[in-house]
């Protein structure tokens, strides 16, 4: 059941005590963007949802469990869990009410909506009854599965599409799209819609995004061997992705080897059939793609070389070592670095010599090893092969030096490069093997320092907690006075003491430190989570003020100290394991705010690399700096006014014409243009500090945002919106 209505006299009489009610929860979404925000609600039904839609059941609150402004024109699409109806108020007054279906999710879509606040009230099934749930809010149309495990859902498993291990593709069903034969020296596009169902990542290494695998979207023959094939699919409307099965039954996987379009190349390609298969992430699905096929790797392309390439047969060039079961052992070499690593796989980083390897390590029985480069002229990197053809790469494990570890090392030779950054071509490098896994950093010699997760049972947050304390040094600079579960993956800690060790600075104390979504598998396998959120609660700024006077960082004065809260947060947005939302806040309560939020692209296995690799890799799809004033800067104004015995409206007025010569002197700018858009926005800040205000600049690019792009959106007058986009603005608070 589903209605609309837009709100007659006698309902919005019904809703007078809704119209000034603050949400219980509010969030912000890009219209048609990747936001994505799932949250706890937990309503009391008060008034008939039927007075205000006919015929649609159940009870509202006295005020919305959420709250979101659409801050441009797009797709927002609610999905609510735990309710059997629910109603959501446009902007313009509309409420349409929507009841639960078959997969026990109340869905309130609005394609095309006009910015401004959406609210949403889950209903209740009698007056005075309660109702509780999750919600999930997102810019584009989440996928089943995910909403129905975000949501914690109970549905029929048949119910939902079949998952790739329940159902495996198959090559052989009709396409979707048609057939092809390809001949040598020719060229291919097919027109094909992006469908998905189902995760392709079950299908084996480098599958990602969502197929519909009971159909192939086009089957392509080859009436005669080729020494290369290239396929990809092309999309100006989505992310797309591919996979494939060849007539020999392999899988080949592509995304994103140019921009967000997926290549795969196979060489040679044997005659006979093979199925091909369009995937797409989230959100894109019904979106226009072309299938491309042909010989010619696209210009610029991200493919890399097959790892036979590297002469595993060639002798090494630095001789021959075992692995030592009783102690490490060093190989001193020189650095060789004509070939970019990342050739090979795109994992790896700096140059090496393909020819040959630097080392060959011989292990006769199995056992932990750790593989560790060290140098003091280079920035070194490590490419490894194993025995069973598995290739690993490193980079600054410890510092600039990499190192690669197995708990157990199967028995066989491994080829291991040792390569470097730019310059490091001859630089002298020790290699280390050592009997023992990789547990964490390295101490600068070689040796792990021990890691307190890694390989230990990690079933809770809270177990991790008891691991940390294990150490004796955790009590001498943190206490608690109660631990309080929230579920296997959080927990909040209660009346928090920090301390110096020292004793040189006095205690700072702490309402509460809450962790969740705390990503515990990756907590095991290496210590480094894929997933969390912390958030630091009613910190005694005085004393941390007190304590950074003596050589810490500067730190904002207040004329009365408020509680500081900071939160910091990575969390997949809407279950996209192939993205991150990573979120930074701090709060200066009733004063002052800052946040930094970024979407980022998220490389398979980030837990296991290293910083440098990680941000390389992670590139951030949109970012957003923000500003919240309640007072604070029209305060610290009016304390130096005084002090300098002017007028604090002529400081403003000198500061906005000293910053709009500023902004002139780097080139003649029009009122929309970003310097623009920064003078107007510091101008209604500045001029308007009676009244709470937020700054907000954010910057998105389908390539990714990088410092040297964004300064140059800067400073053009018109950047090109297919590089960047440039929002800043001031909004009321």
């Amino acid at each position: 059941m589903s209605g609309v209505a837009r709100l007659p006299a006698f309902a919005a009489a019904l809703l007078a005590l809704h119209a000034p009610a603050v949400a219980e929860e509010r969030v912000t979404i890009e219209g048609g963007g990747y936001e994505a925000f799932d949250l706890d609600y937990a309503a009391t039904g008060a008034e008939p949802a039927g007075a205000l839609v006919r015929g649609c059941p159940g009870f509202a609150a006295a005020e919305p469990a959420l709250a979101v402004t659409l801050s441009s024109p797009g797709d927002l699409f609610l999905r609510v869990g735990g309710a059997g109806a629910a109603l959501m108020e446009r902007p313009d007054g509309i409420v349409a009410c929507e009841t639960v279906d078959a997969y026990g999710l109340v869905r309130l879509d609005r394609r095309g909506g006009a910015p401004g606040e959406y609210r949403l009230w889950p209903l209740a099934a009698e007056p005075g009854a309660s109702v509780t749930g999750r919600i999930l809010a997102t810019g584009y149309e989440p996928d089943l599965r995910e909403t129905v495990r975000i949501l914690g859902v109970a549905v029929d498993p048949a119910l939902l599409p079949p998952l790739l291990s329940d159902l495996p593709p198959d090559p052989f069903a009709p396409p979707v799209s048609g057939e092809a034969t390809l001949a040598p020296g020719g060229e291919i596009t097919m027109a094909v819609a992006l469908r998905g169902l189902v995760p392709a990542e079950e299908a084996g290494p480098g599958c990602a995004g969502l197929i519909d695998q009971t159909r192939p979207d086009a089957r392509l023959t080859l009436s005669e061997p080729l020494p290369r094939l290239v396929l990809g699919a092309e999309s100006d409307m989505a992310d797309s992705t591919l996979m494939i099965i060849g007539p020999d039954g392999a899988l080949h996987c592509g995304d994103d080897q140019v921009g967000y379009n997926p290549f795969v190349v196979i060489e040679p390609a044997e005659a006979g059939a093979y199925a091909v298969w369009a995937g797409v992430y989230p959100g894109g699905e019904g979106q226009p793609a072309r299938l491309v096929f042909g010989e010619t790797i696209p210009e610029g392309a991200a493919i890399p070389l097959p790892a036979e390439s590297l002469a595993t047969d060639a002798a090494p060039a630095w001789g021959y070592v075992g692995r030592d079961p009783a102690a490490p052992t060093e190989v001193a070499l020189t650095i060789a670095a004509r070939v970019f690593a990342s050739d090979f796989d795109p994992e790896c980083s700096g140059a090496i010599e393909p020819s040959r390897p630097d080392l060959v390590v011989s292990v006769w029985e199995p056992g932990p090893m750790t593989l560790a480069a060290r140098s003091d002229g280079a920035d070194a990197t490590l490419l490894v092969i194993t025995p069973s053809g598995v290739l690993l790469c490193n980079d600054d494990h410890d510092g600039t030096n990499p190192a690669v570890g197995l708990e157990i090392a199967e028995t066989g030779d491994y080829f291991v490069w040792v390569g470097a950054f730019g310059g490091g071509e001859g630089a002298e490098a020790v290699l280390t093997v050592t009997p023992a896994p990789i547990d964490g950093a390295m101490d600068g010699t070689g040796a792990p320092e021990p890691n307190p997760f890694a390989g230990r049972d990690v079933p809770s947050a809270a177990a991790a907690l008891a691991i940390l304390e294990e150490s004796p040094d955790f009590s001498t600079f943190l206490t608690y006075e109660r631990m309080e579960e929230t579920g296997p993956e959080g927990f909040i800690l209660h009346g928090v003491t920090l301390s110096d060790p020292t004793g040189v600075d006095a205690p700072v104390s702490i309402a509460r430190i809450a962790v969740s979504d705390l990503d515990l598998a990756g907590l095991s396998a290496g210590g480094g989570p894929e997933r969390f959120a912390l958030t630091v609660e009613g910190i005694d700024y005085a004393a941390l003020a007190a304590a950074a006077e003596g050589g810490g960082p500067s730190l904002p004065l207040f004329e009365t100290p408020p509680p500081l809260s900071v939160s910091v947060s990575l969390l997949p947005p809407g279950g996209d394991e192939t993205r991150r939302d990573f979120s930074l806040g701090l709060v200066f309560e009733g004063q002052f705010g800052l946040g930094l939020s970024a979407r980022l692209l998220w490389p398979e296995g980030a837990g296991a690399m290293d910083p440098e690799t990680l941000a390389e890799l992670a590139q951030g799809e949109a970012v957003e700096l923000r500003i919240d004033d309640m007072g604070f800067i029209g305060a610290s104004l009016a304390r130096a006014a005084a002090e300098m015995g002017r007028d604090p409206g002529e400081m403003v007025a000198e500061t906005l014409a000293e910053l709009e010569g500023a902004l002139g002197a780097m080139g003649p700018f029009s009122p929309g243009s970003p310097r623009g858009m920064l003078l107007a926005a510091l101008t209604e800040r500045l001029t308007g500090l009676d009244r709470p205000g937020r700054l907000r600049l954010r910057l998105s690019a389908p390539e990714g945002v990088d410092a040297e792009t964004a300064f140059g959106a800067l400073m053009e007058d018109a950047p090109d919106p297919a590089v960047i986009s440039v929002e800043i603005a001031h909004e009321p608070l």
